[in-house]
Parts: C-alpha cells; structure tokens; sequence
C-alpha cells in the first residue's frame, strides 16, 4: 500500500473507501520556482465509500 501511494496511486477497497496522499508545500509566485524542496508534509486521505457512510449514519450514543 505505502509504495502505491508513493506512486500517486489511489487506492480504493471495494466498499470501505479510497485512501490517496495528500501535500502541504510553500507556495510560489511561478510554476518555474516549484521543487520537491518546496513539500513541508505529506498526509494520507481517507474517503469512506457510500455504502460504509450510510451503514455508519445511524450510530447512538450512550454514557457508560
């Protein structure tokens, strides 16, 4: 998983979602100034597919 992401893959497990990386980086005034030194962070995304949002939307609550 960590190598496909590495890729710039997304990777999508049937009906539980799609994880994908995510950047922070420095902002620059032209495309030209960009480099890979300009990435502060990088995060990975997840997605919940439709099916596991609608089986987890009606969850309760209850104080122990």
């Amino acid at each position: 998983m960590p190598q496909y992401l590495k890729n710039s893959n997304r990777i999508r497990l049937d009906k539980f979602g799609i994880f994908k990386l995510s950047f922070s980086s420095q902002g620059r005034e032209n495309e030209e100034d960009v480099t890979s030194a300009d990435i502060k962070s990088a995060r990975v995304l997840f997605t919940p597919s439709a099916q596991l949002k609608r089986e987890l939307s009606d969850i309760t609550y209850t104080k122990k």
